[in-house]
């Protein structure tokens, strides 16, 4: 009886730790590679991680950038479900979310990068609180980008703007003069495709409206002959 009682004991203890170090998952996995080329240097490329609350607790979540090796002159930003920050110092801060038991969150790492070919590397840690032992997990991020032409200039590319931003419930969107046969797709943070307009030539978009779309991150792509000309970040607001 004695060591029937151990044993059970035993197993409740190994089941209770199993269960505390897989209180949320991460996938794909735990390494986000990207090699790829675009058409402009001021597109920016994306890669998301997904975090799952497989727990029956809401998890009070942590993150902090470890490490961040990008070229001068990339734009880096990255993003936890609740915030994208344009700027982070490495190891300096100490973010935070919630994640309600069955919720799934992104984190996600925006780049723009500069002209030519150049490779840059980043990881963050996140845990839970008060539980760091059993719930660390380290997601890397390693990147190389190309860039070439796509027959508009990146002076031209450079000149497209959103306004206001953040915006409450009209977008405008100035575009480049010899853009010819342009489309402008907007997405939310989890990839959804939200508003979608071609563009005829020499033709600036007013008044998009977005009043109905929550708070939030969105991302705008613009292409033109279907080649991605640059993709724009922007914030919606109360």
């Amino acid at each position: 009886m004695i060591r029937k009682i151990l044993y059970l004991s035993i197993l409740l203890i190994m089941t209770a730790a199993t269960a505390r170090s897989q209180s949320f998952t991460v996938t794909p996995t735990d390494t986000l590679v990207l090699d790829t080329t675009v058409t402009s240097c001021n597109s920016e490329s994306i890669l998301k991680f997904s975090l799952y609350n497989n727990s029956i607790d809401t998890l009070a979540m942590n993150w902090r950038v470890v490490y961040g090796t990008f070229p001068h002159g990339w734009t880096v930003a990255f993003c936890d479900p609740n915030v994208c920050l344009s700027s982070t110092q490495i190891g300096a801060q100490t973010f935070h979310f919630k994640m309600v038991p069955g919720s799934t969150g992104l984190m996600q790492l925006d780049l723009t990068p500069v002209s030519g070919s150049a490779c840059g590397n980043y990881q963050v840690l996140t845990w839970v609180t008060n539980d760091s032992a059993n719930t660390a997990a380290y997601l890397n991020f390693k990147t190389c980008i190309t860039c070439t032409s796509s027959g508009i200039s990146e002076t031209e590319v450079s000149q497209i703007s959103f306004y206001p931003n953040p915006v409450h419930s009209q977008l405008n969107i100035s575009l480049p003069q010899n853009l010819s046969n342009g489309q402008i797709d907007i997405y939310n943070l989890i990839g959804s495709k939200v508003f979608s307009r071609s563009m005829s030539n020499r033709e600036n978009i007013k008044d998009i409206d977005l009043s109905g779309l929550e708070t939030g991150i969105y991302m705008a792509r613009i292409t033109d002959g279907g080649k991605i000309v640059a993709t724009k970040k922007f914030t919606k607001t109360e």
